[in-house]
This record gives structure tokens, C-alpha cells and sequence, in this order.
């Protein structure tokens, strides 16, 4: 898996899988992650330092890239005390993790079967619209089975630092920018989604990590300013139109 079949995440045999999550689990045990804060608050306010830069411009800011250089940063720095500075870097190196949901899409069909994505392709649409329904029409009661980090022994060793950096982080980003458009008076300005709908959250394929369904653009958002009119009361303002 990922050309790492000697990596944890690859091992077929359980035995030793166990064993070699067990090396680096107190790593990102609760109390250790603890210990991870301040890494995380020093990101936050560089990626706040960002947003606030890309507050009066109408530029849409890719909400995927954005999280992905946040989180990148912070486990690089914890895990080998060195940051690659993505938050700093223009476009937040939205090249890099495009390369990186490549290997996302070609992991399965490149190693573990060459050969089947050929045959796939040839399926006829009709059966494959068929198999599409009759799948969506039996799919109730399925929530019960969602484990974002897996459980048990194959649990993703890195779930602690994972809803350590996502609440902060949304405490940060929606504390600041998460008031709504025009009422409430508070908030300079507030995020909008741009060209964004449902589909680009929802997971549409598998790619060893859900992924949206094809030619998503992720989720992606603006800025919308609340501009006090002389005479009192509010005005909103989209920065596209400024």
C-alpha cells in the first residue's frame, strides 16, 4: 500500500500489525497530544493571519487546501520537528496536495490490480446505473457501520491529534468568520461558500479516503463584508462584486 508494504498501514497479518502500530500509538496518546497545543495555536494564528489577508480580496479560498496545509504543518513539525511552511506559501501549495489526491485515485487500480481497471472501464453503463440504484435502495440502517478512523486493532493511531487540531481549529475559524451574512452585526465579514453545493461534501467514491464525486472543486468559500451604512444600520457587501 503506497509502495510501504513493510509500513503499519500496509501489513496483512495481523499479528504483526499489532505490533507495529504499538511502537508509536503512545506518540499520539491523549496525553501526549496535550502536549501538542501549542504547535497547533502557533498554526492557528498563522492560518488566521492568512484568512485575515485574504478577508478584503475576492478571491475564493479552497477550504481542502487550505485544512490540508494546516494539518500538514503541524504533523511535520510534531512528528519530525520540522514544519514545511505550507500555510505561508502561495496558493498554500495547492499543487502538492493535488498531486498528493492523485495518488489517492490511482493507489488501488496501480498496485493492487493493474489489470482490473481495463476491464472495468468496459463494463456497459447500463449495468453499472443498475448496480447504482439497487445499492442506494438498500443503504438504510449503513450509518451504523461508519467508523471514520476504523476501530479495534486497525484504528487510525492518529484519531487524538486529529479532533485536537479539527476543534480548535473550527473554534478559531467560526469564532471569527462564522456569523451570518447581513444579521449579525458583530462579524467584519463572514464566509459564504462559492460554487459549492451538497455533492462536494458528500463521499461519492472510494479512494482509500472518501473522496466527492468527480470534477468536485472542493469546498470553497469567500468573503462577505458587512459595511455600516452612514445613516446606521447594515449593508452587506460580496467582495466579488467590490
Amino acid at each position: 500500500m503506497f509502495g510501504q508494504s513493510e509500513g503499519s498501514l500496509g501489513t496483512v497479518d495481523h499479528d504483526l500489525h499489532r505490533m507495529r502500530p504499538a511502537a508509536i500509538s503512545s506518540f499520539f496518546s491523549k496525553s501526549n497530544v496535550r502536549k501538542l497545543e501549542p504547535i497547533i495555536h502557533s498554526n492557528i494564528s498563522k492560518l488566521m493571519g492568512r484568512m485575515y489577508e485574504l478577508e478584503f480580496t475576492s478571491q475564493p479560498i479552497n477550504l481542502n487546501v487550505v485544512y490540508s496545509a494546516f494539518t500538514s504543518d503541524i504533523i511535520m513539525e510534531y512528528g519530525f520537528g520540522e514544519s514545511q511552511h505550507y500555510l505561508e506559501k502561495d496558493g498554500f501549495n495547492a499543487d502538492f496536495f493535488g498531486m498528493m489526491d492523485l495518488m489517492h485515485h490511482l493507489r488501488a487500480a496501480a498496485k493492487q490490480f493493474g489489470w482490473l481497471l481495463p476491464v472495468m472501464l468496459s463494463i456497459p453503463e447500463f449495468i453499472t446505473t443498475r448496480i447504482d440504484k439497487g445499492m442506494a435502495a438498500n443503504n438504510k440502517g449503513l450509518g451504523r457501520y461508519l467508523v471514520t478512523f476504523s476501530k479495534g486493532s486497525r484504528q487510525c493511531v492518529g484519531i487524538n491529534p486529529a479532533y485536537n487540531e479539527l476543534f480548535l481549529r473550527l473554534n478559531a475559524v467560526f469564532g471569527r468568520f462564522g456569523g451570518v451574512a447581513g444579521v449579525d452585526s458583530t462579524a467584519a465579514a463572514t464566509l459564504s461558500l462559492f460554487k459549492t453545493t451538497r455533492a462536494d461534501m458528500e463521499s461519492d467514491r472510494d479512494l482509500f479516503v472518501p473522496g466527492p464525486k468527480k470534477g468536485s472543486k472542493g469546498v470553497r468559500v469567500v468573503f462577505s463584508l458587512q459595511r455600516r451604512k452612514k445613516g446606521g444600520g447594515d449593508s452587506l457587501c460580496n467582495l466579488s462584486q467590490l
